[in-house]
């Protein structure tokens, strides 16, 4: 959920909620965080609110219905508050989800307002997973030793083409089956635990469908589309990939790449490609073919395909190759079994923040709106300084745009040595000799209004921080052109590997395109 989204309660002075003299759209109720809603909890968690007030050693309980939440304080006397909210199960009182502001009573209503992103997750136990998540699969909150266990995704060591039967491990199976097949055995092989399943579709089934432990389409009834999928994935590297199913594919929520083979082994360094045929929503692709249901290795037809070392849409839908001759990829293998298991998130809150700019231009960076009358590389950092400005980010003014030109590499730019993190907190780079290194830990592929996205970059920068044979003549004039016949260097925001700031040689990118940049927190 993004910080758009708002929770509002009320609070007014001096008398009762009715007599509020305020706007007549004003509501007295606000949602419940997305975890705790009732689609996203089981049965066993019955949940209660209360607000506190501790400075007036105010306490008054919520009302929750249908995922609203409300509370009303009366006869405030005017002054500066801190106003705490907490969310407890009814039946042991442990917390499962706080936040709290200040704020200032006057002689009109006040608003308050909290952002999803305000919420804490409290962990009483110290190990990492939360008492929410604790409390779902039945785990003690005050026990460090029972640590859940995860669900996990892999990208097969074995590659083969279109017709799966023929693998390795296809058991005899043929279609789905055989890819289902196929994850369960190389899991088992490598000392994985339970049942796995293909992120594969076909002109029947949904990938997202199958892997949320139904099939058909997503419209269907068997996909159970009323059900919430609430369990995180990590990678075999122990990375989390997402929170869950839905913000898979929903939000495009991805927090770090599959990358890694069953046997965990960080396959970044190579062009990873699995067959999916299932765009972004988790959904058959027919554009792209399933190589006749993934039987065939007919040359004629197509299938499509992801790159496991991308986060956001390429990660599952890139493109799309003929079902034999010398194609060849692997398969996404997701745990569905034992269904009851999460992971916490790999959050980092002491970082330093990057982001891809939400705004983008041409290679003339003076013509972007966020430049303010900037020009050249200066421009770029205007460009980011104002994008963070307007996101509430602090130390606004250090931030600069991964850019080189004739007379400055953009490793020199940056001031620091890190960690970097994305706006959702997932740690982007450990120091400076990590960014530089060719492989990054996930894509810088959330804007600064925390949308993911994978798009194209101007960078004018290898890599390794700079672009010493090329930065006069692959920065578009230094920034100032926006002219088709000259070109720049570019990177893939989606990338965790070298193409997130240079696309392979001879794949430069006019002037006259739009893309946007890399904004690094400095200093």
């Amino acid at each position: 959920m993004d910080g758009t989204n708002r929770y509002v309660a009320l609070f007014c002075m001096g008398m009762i909620l009715a007599a509020c003299e305020g706007p007549p759209d004003l509501p007295n109720s606000f949602p419940l965080p997305e975890k705790l809603q009732s689609r996203a909890l089981p049965a066993s968690i019955q949940l209660i609110g209360v607000v506190k007030i501790p400075e007036l050693n105010r306490e008054t309980p919520m009302e929750i219905a249908n995922d609203q939440a409300t509370a009303i304080f009366n006869d405030l006397p005017t002054g500066k508050y801190t106003v705490a909210i907490e969310f407890q199960d009814s039946s042991t009182g442990i917390v499962l989800a706080k936040a709290k502001q200040s704020v200032e009573i006057g002689n009109s209503p006040t608003k308050l307002s909290f952002s999803e992103e305000e919420y804490g997750y409290p962990d009483n136990d110290g190990d990492a997973f939360t008492n929410l998540d604790e409390i779902r699969v039945g785990s003690n909150p005050a026990d460090r030793g029972d640590t859940p266990i995860p669900h996990r995704v892999f990208i097969t060591s074995t590659e083969g083409q279109g017709d799966l039967s023929q693998w390795e491990g296809a058991g005899g199976k043929t279609g789905l089956l055989a890819g289902d097949a196929i994850c369960t055995r190389l899991a088992q092989n490598a000392g994985l635990s339970g049942e796995y399943r293909a992120w594969l579709s076909d002109e029947q089934n949904d990938a997202y469908c199958r892997v949320a432990g139904g099939s058909g389409k997503k419209s269907s009834d068997t996909c159970y589309p009323n059900v919430k999928q609430t369990k995180a994935y990590i990678n075999t590297g122990g990375k989390t990939i997402t929170e869950s199913l839905d913000q898979l594919v929903e939000k495009g929520q991805m927090f770090h790449a599959i990358q890694f083979d069953e046997m965990g082994r960080d396959r970044t360094n190579q062009n990873l490609y699995a067959w999916t045929s299932t765009n972004k929503k988790g959904e058959f692709n027919a554009e792209y073919g399933n190589c006749a249901g993934w039987t065939s290795t007919d040359t004629s037809i197509e299938g499509g395909y992801g790159k496991g070392e991308t986060v956001t849409a390429l990660w599952t839908d890139a493109y799309k190759a003929p079902c034999g001759g010398s194609s060849s990829a692997g398969l996404y293998c997701f745990q569905v079994s034992p269904a009851d298991k999460v992971l916490p998130i790999d959050k980092v809150r002491s970082a330093k923040k990057v982001f891809l700019s939400s705004a983008i231009g041409t290679g003339n960076l003076s013509t972007w709106t966020e430049a303010k009358g900037q020009s050249g590389i200066l421009a770029g950092d205007t460009i980011c300084q104002t994008l963070a400005s307007n996101a509430g980010y602090a130390n606004a003014d250090k931030y600069v745009a991964w850019l080189s030109d004739a007379s400055a590499d953009a490793i020199d730019r940056l001031v620091g040595e890190g960690p970097w993190a994305r706006p959702d907190g997932v740690l982007v780079a450990k120091n400076r000799a990590n960014l530089v290194s060719g492989s990054l830990l996930t894509g810088i592929a959330q804007t600064e209004t925390e949308k993911y996205i994978g798009q194209l970059a101007w960078t004018g920068t290898r890599f390794t921080g700079s672009c010493p044979d090329c930065a006069s003549t692959l920065s578009c004039e230094n920034w100032t052109s926006a002219s088709a016949s000259v070109k720049a260097k570019h990177g893939l925001s989606s990338s965790t590997y070298h193409e997130w700031s240079d696309v392979e040689e001879g794949w430069e990118t006019h002037c006259n395109v739009t893309g946007h940049l890399y904004c690094f927190e400095s200093e």
